[in-house]
């Protein structure tokens, strides 16, 4: 039978013989490290939101190398913008404090690092407005678009309208 040491989130390094409930790091010499998730995916650095390591995810520190595996972390069970809002916090209190060559997270450990309200204030209004008469050099050019006023994303096309904004639902 697996077991598993609970730990606040102030102290989230965890020893576990069950790797199905916790991302889990390990530090490579050759290679870049691997952080692997609790479905056994390779957890995805999310540079699309901000690259801030060219050498890969690391962590022990408070350096860049750990504000990618902070910002990977959060992302994978949060919005985009919900993560990017609050990773560097994530990568003081948890990620600075891994500690060797390869740890492990319970799963649970950022799924509850957010409280409701915080998640609520990070979350962008997923309102579509238009159409707006699309205007160039002060011309108007006879298009109309839809803007999210979320994330400011524009779209000449209806489908924002009809389907929501892709970055923030």
């Amino acid at each position: 039978m697996a077991t598993t040491e609970k730990r606040s989130h102030d102290d989230a390094q965890l020893k576990t013989d069950d790797r199905d409930a916790a991302y889990t790091g390990y530090r490579r010499s050759t290679e870049r490290n691997r952080v692997v998730g609790p479905d056994g995916h390779q957890l995805d650095p999310r540079t699309d939101l901000a690259n801030h390591s060219p050498t890969g995810l690391e962590w022990g520190y408070g350096g860049s190398g750990p504000a990618q595996l902070a910002l990977a972390l959060l992302a994978d069970h949060y919005a985009d913008t919900v993560a990017f809002d609050h990773y560097q916090d994530f990568k003081n209190d948890v990620v600075a404090a891994l500690d060797g060559d390869e740890w492990a997270i319970d799963i649970a450990t950022v799924e509850n690092y957010l409280d409701p309200a915080q998640i609520e204030d990070s979350t962008p209004t997923t309102e579509i407005s238009g159409p707006h008469d699309e205007i160039i050099n002060g011309e108007p050019t006879g298009e109309t678009f839809y803007r999210c006023e979320g994330c400011g994303m524009e779209s000449l096309s209806s489908g924002l309208k009809m389907n929501g904004c892709p970055r923030c639902d």
